[in-house]
């Protein structure tokens, strides 16, 4: 288990560092890119809900949620 931890604390240390070069290579942080954020993040949400609550997703037969959605929550949730 503590081999998990570290290479999990590995890992986010790494993506920070590479997202922040990434950042850099941009001209920095700016409110545009706090915008961007915000509205992917709204709407992954509403993808979220609108298979999990409404059940009108196109990705699946049913309009509901499906396994590889589930799934890439979970990803996302890590």
């Amino acid at each position: 288990m503590e081999k998990l931890n570290a290479l999990k604390g590995f890992l986010i240390l790494t993506i920070g560092g590479i997202g922040s070069m990434v950042t850099n290579l941009f001209g920095g942080w700016s409110e545009d890119l706090t915008t961007l954020l915000i509205f992917m993040g709204v709407d992954f949400v509403m993808g979220l809900l609108i298979a999990a609550v409404w059940h009108k997703s196109g990705k699946s037969e049913t309009g509901t949620l499906s396994n590889s959605q589930i799934c890439c929550y979970d990803i996302v949730k890590f």
